[in-house]
């Protein structure tokens, strides 16, 4: 009876009738059905209005494509997922880095926004964000929080985060975490985002715990905290656990490379713990309280070693530094200081097996520091002998490989890199199949074999 209660009221709603089926709301960019089915897709407001009138909430599957915003969307109980192609029956089916997905603000509103105040602060709220690029969004005049503002109970997960700002000398050009317990921050990209305050990408707000996991920022800017800053200074004030992460090329102040701060000061601020993290400030929170493993400075002369970094700081402001922000890679060198140094235990968590790319999380015996797990760049795949028997045939648009054995990852890169796609061998001489999009080179690896591709 409670189930069908939900679904009445659901079927109240003013702006259409939505319903779960299999607790999934299904949406795309031209979604006007019920949400039922991937044919029946529904729009994400619609969505988000309906899930959070269900007793039971469902998760919320977003098709490829570029979502404008109109308005702010209440967070409050939405779970959505990112990148799905709209044929999917199975989350673990998706791939957010093939199939994209973008939230765009339209440089005019905060994107997702948890309530804030009251309860909200002391009772968790679960809010899931996961698979999805979030832009140009543009905090309140005044509010804090550039695309978003979330509370005790949120997760952000397998996110970019790019040209978001903030107006009025508010914080958190990307993120600002309201008073609370416990928020997650798990494999996201922090890029090029602008805070008139404090917080380049993410501002922490007094009393509130944040959990950093393989998160990578870069190129933000702000008045104090080029990447993070939080607000309330001594024990009981912001605390900041900081796992496999790298913080660098954040501008502090329009002048300084300190991706760290407090309100009042580089020095200040609750429990700072950084554990196998690469940061680019002279705080000395990071060495003072005692709590910090494997924490390595980074400076001009100590750098990640990005594979094509964008030399934009902050918010891109005409078409030409958007095109770089855009196809920036963050992507580790196979030389850079970050590789194999994070903690496995920290990348093991269940709902981070995959890296930002959609790659298996450990490419090696070590994780990586950073968003991205480093694979092997094109010039350096060279460096592995070919096997004889491990032959790549085009027929029409599809790549064919053969001579892998069972359990063998065959990983399919383009010409910078990237990887495209994974098959996993189920069994010995099986063929893996690739779609071939374009025209051009690719790469095509397995361990120690290597074919490169001209199509």
């Amino acid at each position: 009876m409670k189930r069908l209660f939900t679904y009445f009221v659901v079927l109240l709603l003013p702006v259409m009738h939505v319903f779960a089926v299999g607790n999934v709301l299904y949406v795309s960019t031209d979604g006007t059905g019920d949400g039922s089915s991937w044919a029946n897709a529904s729009s994400l407001t619609a969505a988000a209005d309906a899930a959070r009138a269900m007793e039971v909430k469902p998760e919320i599957w977003v098709k490829k494509g570029t979502y404008v915003f109109t308005d702010s969307i209440n967070f409050d109980y939405l779970l959505i997922y990112g990148g799905f192609n709209g044929d999917e029956t199975t989350l673990t089916e998706r791939n957010w880095a093939t199939n994209v997905t973008i939230f765009d603000g339209n440089g005019m509103y905060s994107l997702l926004r948890n309530s804030v105040g009251g309860t909200r602060n002391t009772t968790s709220v679960p809010s899931i964000l996961d698979g999805v690029i979030v832009q140009n969004g543009l905090s309140p005049l005044a509010n804090n929080g550039g695309a978003m503002i979330i509370n005790n109970g949120a997760i952000v997960r397998n996110c970019i985060f790019r040209n978001n700002t903030t107006q009025n000398s508010k914080h958190g050009a990307a993120i600002h975490c309201n008073f609370s317990t416990n928020i997650y921050i798990e494999n996201c990209l922090f890029t090029n985002n602008t805070s008139s305050g404090n917080g380049g990408a993410i501002q922490i707000g007094g009393g509130t715990t944040v959990t950093v996991r393989s998160c990578t920022f870069v190129n933000n800017s702000a008045v104090k905290g080029g990447a993070i800053c939080v607000a309330v200074d001594g024990l009981t004030g912001s605390s900041l656990n900081l796992y496999n992460s790298i913080a660098y090329n954040n501008l502090h102040g329009g002048t300084a490379y300190e991706s760290y701060s407090q309100n009042s000061g580089l020095n200040k601020g609750g429990i700072i713990i950084s554990k196998h993290s690469a940061v680019e400030s002279t705080s000395t929170k990071f060495t003072t309280d005692g709590n910090d493993v494997n924490h390595l400075v980074l400076s001009r002369t100590v750098v990640p070693g990005f594979v094509a970094p964008a030399t934009v700081i902050g918010k891109g402001t005409n078409e030409t530094d958007i095109t770089a922000i855009n196809n920036a890679s963050y992507r580790l060198l196979k030389t850079s200081p970050c590789v194999d140094k994070g903690l496995n235990s920290e990348a093991t968590v269940e709902n981070i097996p995959y890296d930002l790319d959609h790659t298996t999380r450990i490419f090696a015996d070590y994780v990586d520091m950073g968003a991205y797990e480093c694979v092997y760049s094109p010039d350096q795949l060279f460096e592995y002998p070919s096997d004889a028997n491990f032959k790549a045939h085009i027929v029409d648009n599809e790549l064919k490989v053969f001579g892998a054995s069972k359990g063998e990852k065959i990983q399919l890169f383009d010409v910078q890199g990237k990887v495209l796609k994974t098959v996993i061998v189920s069994e010995d001489d099986e063929v893996a199949t690739f779609s071939l999009l374009y025209k051009g080179v690719y790469l095509v690896a397995a361990q120690n074999k290597v074919i490169k591709v001209n199509y």
